[in-house]
């Protein structure tokens, strides 16, 4: 029997303790993970645009041959698959590098820029390793001042995301897009130090379920434990189902009020082909074991339906409704009484991924929470793809469609129906005897991470793991 050297017996240990612990991750080293590069579209369905930076940029055709340009050149649709720069007219696809950052839109990139035809158009690809991709989403999607283990978390669920949808948009040359139907992307005008970090010290880390990335949806706040997938989606997903918040926490949303009439119910259910005329009584038709409702029976003056509380949600709008954990607390109350009524042939919506907050003023760059809201609307298809591509050619615009798309979405307040956020105490609601008042609390679907809670769990000393853990139990982290 041979003795283990010293060496041998403490990598033995080592391996023995982290069997012992149950050790989150699959991997043990390297440090450093492969590159992997991705395609972001920057600018989509484009005619014109320009790209500058710093140094001479460097063109190279898709023959190969290259060319030396100005710090700033125009790029114009020439037809037949070919941009034209000055008085050459050049065949797509086209690569741009430069010693500094190439910039599009005032947005500054990583990596290098890819022009891309795209039918009648071109596309501004950026091209640049995921981790970088990572560092220019990360601000957009959480806030760089909450706990460092709480950005490591999202850092990882951004990352699988983007890992997951590679290919996603294959045909029209990129990945994904840098907008919020996908992650949103700012490139370098949204890296900080504490982001940065995040992603350095979790660099390569990836949820996974058996061999496969794992589905890592978030959204604000809990409301006290995250929801079924199978009760929001209709989908079954064994890492995905309702977990009890694990410490007691407060935020913004820990409780909401919101009244509405029955002729606001009326019109938005209406909008997604629910039909059962004057709104007469809404009665819970089911709820989970921690209380959140699942399903709603709605009668009204044409029969009587049952639907998807997160669908009632979604129609009505997630800006008004903030979760589906609620009740009612005056007005015509809600009751608990499930009916046996027919199911409402409504398609299930959309996944939002985060939530939101209103706006205040027109003028000005989106704020962080504007930016959560145009993420929810745009998931909810709130802007058509000629504002899409409007806004991602002229950013300046985003303030204007998001106003908008909030009027539209949105029921019309009566003079007796006001919203109002009791944690803060602003304003105060006095329904008539004819409206629903619903008392809630949580902001967002409910599946997977709750973003609040996981700060919670970071400011009590949990680690990226464990909130990983917590919020998709039985996945595993790995190195990709």
């Amino acid at each position: 029997m041979k003795l283990l050297t010293p060496i041998k017996r403490i990598v033995f240990t080592v391996l023995f303790l982290f069997n012992l612990i149950g050790w989150p991750l699959n991997w043990m080293a390297p440090v450093e993970a492969a590159s992997q590069p991705i395609r972001i579209g920057v600018g989509i369905g484009l005619s014109q645009a320009v790209i500058s930076s710093g140094s001479p940029i460097i063109l190279k055709e898709a023959s190969g041959k290259k060319y030396r340009a100005n710090k700033a050149i125009t790029i114009r649709w020439a037809g037949n698959n070919r941009a034209a720069i000055g008085k050459h007219s050049l065949k797509l696809p086209l690569i741009l590098t430069s010693s500094n950052p190439l910039a599009y839109n005032k947005v500054r990139y990583r990596g290098y820029i890819k022009i891309e035809g795209n039918g009648n158009s071109f596309s501004i690809v950026n091209v640049l390793d995921v981790e970088d991709y990572v560092r220019g989403v990360l601000k957009m999607e959480t806030n760089p001042a909450w706990p460092l283990e709480s950005l490591k978390a999202q850092a990882i669920i951004s990352r699988t995301y983007a890992l997951k949808n590679i290919g996603k948009y294959g045909s029209k040359g990129f990945d994904l897009t840098a907008t919020p139907d996908c992650q949103v992307y700012r490139g370098i005008n949204a890296e900080t130090p504490q982001t940065d970090r995040a992603v350095k010290e979790t660099v390569g880390i990836v949820v996974t379920y058996g061999s496969d990335l794992a589905l890592t949806p978030f959204h604000s706040d809990s409301g006290g434990a995250t929801a079924n997938v199978a009760e929001v989606w209709n989908s079954s997903i064994p890492y995905l189902k309702g977990v009890q918040e694990a410490i007691s926490y407060s935020s913004p949303y820990s409780t909401w009020e919101v009244s509405l009439s029955p002729q606001q119910i009326q019109s938005a259910l209406s909008k997604i082909g629910v039909q059962v005329g004057q709104i007469q009584s809404i009665e819970i038709g089911q709820q989970d074991s921690f209380g959140r409702t699942v399903s709603l029976v709605l009668r009204g003056s044409q029969g009587a339906t049952q639907i998807k509380s997160n669908q009632f949600r979604m129609a009505i709008g997630p800006t008004v409704l903030r979760s589906t954990f609620f009740s009612a607390v005056n007005g015509q109350h809600l009751s608990l009484k499930a009916q046996s009524v027919p199911n409402s042939p409504v398609p299930p919506s959309a996944p939002e991924q985060r939530n939101n907050v209103g706006i205040t003023n027109s003028d000005g760059p989106l704020t962080f929470e504007e930016e959560q809201t145009m993420i929810d609307l745009t998931k909810q298809g709130a802007f058509s793809s000629h504002e899409m591509i409007d806004m991602l050619m002229n950013p300046e615009k985003k303030k204007l469609y998001l106003l908008k798309a909030l009027k539209q979405g949105e029921p019309k307040k009566q003079s007796n129906s006001v919203i109002t956020n009791t944690k803060s105490g602003a304003g105060q609601i006095r329904p008539s005897s004819e409206d629903f008042v619903f008392k809630g609390r949580g902001w967002g679907h409910g599946v997977g991470l709750s973003q609040w809670g996981a700060k919670s769990l970071a400011e009590n000393g949990w680690k990226y793991s464990q909130i990983l853990q917590h919020y998709y139990p039985g996945t595993t982290l790995s190195r990709r």
